[in-house]
């Protein structure tokens, strides 16, 4: 809900534009672009972001791609909300690995819930598999971040960077 909520009502600009094209080897990608004053409540911020979901997908592949998108889209403006214009809290500035971490939950629960089983990537010989009968999704999830062959390399040990370029707290927080 959370990711589809993020998306926001599509009569208003919410800073997120949605687009279909070539994202190489991904169902899709999110791209934060900074922040801004909200146009529709003067004083509050939100997230720039750009989505592009991989044209041609359909179905269940086409769920899991938004609703992963949604999660990173999700998490830009979670931090973009605490900006008063002055001060942020750096703990919603998520790393990478801690977006996609909660980006792969929810693909794991859209497969599971749709009782349809994919591959997303390499896990050490085999693939990285997602949907009904996974146990431990976590396990799942670490070893596709952990390997650079996914284009990830990033481990709850190096998370890699955070999604905005803003590595100091701010006064006050």
């Amino acid at each position: 809900m959370r990711s589809a909520q993020s998306y926001g009502d599509p009569t208003k600009d919410n800073g997120t534009t949605v687009k279909f094209g070539d994202t190489g080897k991904n169902n899709g990608t999110t791209t934060p672009e900074g922040m801004r004053e909200d146009p529709n409540h003067p004083g509050t911020y939100q997230a720039v972001t750009t989505v592009t979901i991989k044209s041609g997908l359909s179905g269940i592949a086409l769920d899991a791609a938004v609703g992963h998108e949604g999660t990173h889209n999700a998490d830009a403006q979670g931090f973009a909300k605490t900006f008063d214009g002055m001060h942020w809290d750096l703990s919603k500035n998520l790393t990478e690995y801690q977006t996609e971490l909660n980006a792969y939950r929810v693909t794991q629960s859209i497969q599971a819930a749709a009782n349809e089983r994919a591959s997303y990537g390499q896990c050490g010989s085999g693939q990285c598999v997602f949907g009904p009968g996974v146990r431990n999704s976590d396990d799942v999830i670490n070893q596709l971040l952990a390997d650079p062959r996914n284009g990830y390399g990033i481990t709850p040990d190096n998370q890699g960077p955070r999604q905005f370029d803003i590595n100091t707290p701010s006064p006050n927080n």
